[in-house]
């Protein structure tokens, strides 16, 4: 089931070229650029986290490479193929879980695999070794209303890993989560990723949430959201939060985003006394 993760090599799996998103302002009469010229790469077991001021189309960008939308210019492509619409190489883990209330732990994880034509002795193991990956074994006949937030998401995150897909797309996974569970998941996806040498894109809007996940870190910015920084993490892992390295980086693009996010609040002011 897992792999291990080796450098990457070959195509890349994300491809983004000169993708735009426009929509109409009904209210204004004017076009909103939620995307505008946005080129991105990721390669085959990277992770790159994208991070920026709310509007800034970092959820719009990752909607498109699921193919829940089309882009008003420009090109995707996953695994070399262009992204006409939603597919099985690609799937998202959002905030809320998205778990069915009326099928216990396991079932959850096997409800993709009967949709993969998994026959029910079959089905059973590899959804339980799923669970073995987000340890949760011992929760396999638990009702998913009597887990944590934090088990929740590893339920919701097995489920997606079961699927095998090429990238694996997180939106806010752990914004729902107390301090003490994003910690946790936090380790737990790097371990994961780890083990699995998975493609993950990951928007977040905690900075250092992205900076001890990623290989990169991508900022975004607004009107027209844009890639204005793609930063490579030289820190090695597993991660010293409290390292100079690591700290420094931390300033470095911490003072950016402030900056994109002061921008962003200030267009909106304007836009409130327009």
């Amino acid at each position: 089931m897992a792999t291990t993760q080796a450098p990457p090599t070959g195509a890349p799996e994300i491809l983004v070229r000169g993708v735009a998103k426009r929509f109409p302002d009904r209210r204004s009469g004017r076009t909103v650029r939620a995307l505008e010229d946005v080129d991105l790469v990721v390669n085959a077991g990277e992770f790159v986290s994208i991070v920026g001021p709310s509007g800034c189309g970092k959820s719009t960008l990752l909607g498109l490479i699921a193919g829940f939308d089309t882009p008003t210019a420009g090109a995707i492509e996953v695994g070399g193929r262009p992204v006409l619409k939603p597919g099985p190489d690609r799937v998202m883990v959002f905030q809320d879980y998205a778990l069915f209330p009326w099928l216990n732990t396991v079932e959850n994880v096997e409800f993709v695999l009967r949709m993969q034509g998994y026959d029910g002795a079959k089905r059973k193991k590899a959804a339980l070794e799923y669970l073995d990956l987000v340890r949760l074994r011992h929760v396999a006949t638990r009702p998913i209303y009597k887990l944590s937030g934090g088990m929740r998401q590893r339920v919701a995150l097995a489920r997606a890993l079961a699927l095998r897909p090429r990238v694996l797309l997180m939106d806010e996974p752990f914004a729902a989560l107390d301090a003490q569970q994003r910690g946790l998941m936090q380790r737990e996806l790097s371990r994961i990723w780890a083990e699995t040498g998975q493609t993950i894109l990951f928007v977040t809007h905690n900075l250092d949430e992205a900076l001890y996940l990623s290989d990169r870190v991508v900022l975004m910015t607004i009107d027209p959201g844009q890639i204005v920084l793609d930063q490579r993490m030289d820190v090695p892992r597993p991660r010293d939060v409290t390292g100079e390295r690591f700290n420094e980086l931390k300033r470095e693009l911490g003072r950016l985003l402030e900056s994109e996010v002061l921008k962003a609040e200030a267009k909106r002011e304007q836009e409130a006394l327009a």
